[in-house]
């Protein structure tokens, strides 16, 4: 069954993203907006999904050095301040 619907660009929903624009994408482009750091309750808000759908996603992004992590706060990768 491969190759079905490749008019829609890899096979996707059409009301998804539009391609290239990944769930990971967008959440660095929100980081990359917030450098004092935001939650990921407030990321899920802004992308208008449930938070706790995010949860794989921060991590694999820290994980992979791509996002910092300060207790419950996230930051771009190197802009992570602790505020005392």
């Amino acid at each position: 069954m491969r190759g079905l619907l490749p008019s829609q660009g890899g096979g996707g929903p059409t009301d998804g993203p539009p391609p290239g624009e990944t769930l990971h994408g967008q959440v660095l482009e929100i980081l990359a907006a917030h450098h004092d750091g935001i939650r990921v309750r407030e990321i899920g808000n802004e992308l208008g999904i449930d938070w706790r759908g995010l949860a794989p996603v921060m991590s694999g992004l820290v994980a992979r050095g791509l996002a910092d992590q300060i207790e419950q706060d996230f930051y771009p990768t190197a802009k992570a301040s602790r505020k005392c």
